[in-house]
């Protein structure tokens, strides 16, 4: 139920107020709430606090909506290469795409030939004696294949460290790391710092643990 207050009362909370009283204080002699007390001697932060709850409410509403209303769209089916160098070729073309799906302008020939260099460097091998088409994920370190199937587990695709959303570039030198393509594709648009925070809040969370101890067979 909300007690309104009398003008008296909310002039004299005012006057305490600008005398140096707090909001703790004032609080504890009118028994009202401390946001109650907020509103009365700043007004306009009962109007900034309605407008924050509104924009929470309306961008709640939107993200329950979206939810709702979502549905599966089938992937497009990959198209099959009979050359592996093309499939090569095929997932890379991937790392250029702009915003519209185009890799205008870009000698796939070159570039697959600065990625394996990049990717192999020693000697035709990667920094765990992987040789192409295998290549360690640079998160994970498991072993995947740039010429496995694109719903394959072991898939490898190519990620920007910095994505292009941050002001990454496509420098395959400087910007360019292998992936599994789950891993890739949890990633999205993050850099590994905010991805890693993120995982850390899945294993710290209740769904983790609970999945863990019936794991070990320690759950109820």
């Amino acid at each position: 139920m909300t007690i309104k207050h009398t003008e008296e009362i909310k002039e004299e909370i005012k006057k305490l107020y600008q005398e140096g009283w707090k909001n703790g204080e004032l609080s504890k002699r009118f028994k009202i709430n401390p946001s109650g007390i907020t509103y009365i001697v700043d007004p306009k932060q009962k109007e900034k606090s309605t407008l924050r709850q509104k924009k929470y409410r309306t961008t709640f509403k939107r993200a329950i909506s979206q939810f709702v209303q979502s549905k599966y769209v089938k992937k497009k089916e990959e198209v099959k290469c009979k050359r592996p160098e093309r499939k090569f070729y095929f997932v890379l073309r991937s790392f250029f795409k702009d915003e519209k799906g185009n890799t205008k302008g870009v000698d796939m020939k070159s570039t697959a030939e600065i990625a394996r260099k990049v990717l192999w460097p020693h000697d035709g091998k990667d920094h765990n004696g992987n040789e192409y088409p295998y290549v360690s994920c640079a998160i994970t370190g498991r072993k995947g294949s740039f010429l496995e199937d694109d719903k394959s587990p072991d898939r490898i695709s190519p990620d920007h460290i910095i994505p292009k959303s941050k002001g990454g570039s496509n420098d395959l030198k400087t910007n360019m790391q292998p992936l599994l393509q789950s891993i890739n594709e949890m990633k999205k648009e993050h850099l590994d710092s905010d991805f890693f925070t993120m995982v850390k809040w899945i294993v710290d969370g209740p769904k983790y643990k609970e999945w863990e101890e019936k794991l070990n067979g320690t759950g109820g």
